[in-house]
Order: C-alpha cells, then structure tokens, then sequence
C-alpha cells in the first residue's frame, strides 16, 4: 500500500503485467500480418491459405451484424496499407491498429525502470479502451 491507503503497481508486478500486455499486443499486430483479405473480401491465413470463417457467429445466428462486423477485415486491410478498403470494411479499422501500435511502442518504452510510468500507462490505455467503445459503436 502507499500512501492513502492505495494499492500500487509497483515492482515487480507492473514489469511483468507490461511484458504480458506487450506480448499480447505484439501477438495481435503478428496475427494480423499473418492475415490478407481476398479479392472475394474474405480473410484467409496467408500462409496456410486457410480461409477464416465469413461471417461472425452473431451475424450466423440470424442476430443481424454486430458493432464489430468488418472489424478484421478492416484491420488487415489497414496493415496491409489498403486504407480505402479498410475504411470500407468499418471505420475503425486504422484508429484500432494505431491503437495496438502505439500500446506497442509505449510498452517497449515502459521495458526500462527509468522510463516507467503506471499512471500514464493507466490513463493511456483506459483512453484507448474508451476509445476503441467508442469508434466500434459508432
């Protein structure tokens, strides 16, 4: 606890919860490279060929497409440096993988003691995740 009776962050927990959302950030920009759309505007594994399924499970189940219909599609566009296609697919596609970008370099930034700074990286991400609300909502 630290002063005012607050939990805090401090070491070693906030390296290592840093390094597991920097490899998981790191992991989402990989699965998307690993990604390509189709000229049929699927999404397929582009080394396997493997084709992701069309349709998300909601829009399958008759429930009508969801807030985040096109989300993929868009963001592997987007990575792909397609930005019409991606604006197409849905409009937060390129904000979105700004968003994992920068939580990716502010994370390398957080590896080095001297440059940590859990407050900032909390303000910083619970922007982004309120963002991200926001854009996929519409």
């Amino acid at each position: 606890m630290s002063r005012g009776g607050e939990a805090r962050l401090g070491p070693p927990v906030y390296p290592a919860v840093n390094r597991a959302f920097l490899l998981v950030f790191v992991g989402g920009l990989l699965a998307v490279a690993a990604l390509e759309v189709t000229p049929a505007r699927t999404v397929r594994e582009k080394l396997t060929g493997r084709e992701l399924p069309a349709t998300c499970a909601h829009l399958a189940a008759g429930g009508g497409p969801c807030p985040s219909c096109g989300l993929t599609r868009s963001l592997v566009a987007a990575a792909h440096g397609d930005f019409a296609a991606s604006r197409h697919f849905h409009p937060a596609g390129m904000p979105v993988l700004a968003m994992l970008v920068g939580q990716c370099l502010m994370r390398v930034a957080f590896l080095w003691p001297r440059l940590r700074r859990p407050r900032l990286d909390l303000v910083v991400s619970a922007g982004m995740a309120a963002a991200f609300a926001v854009l996929v909502n519409g």
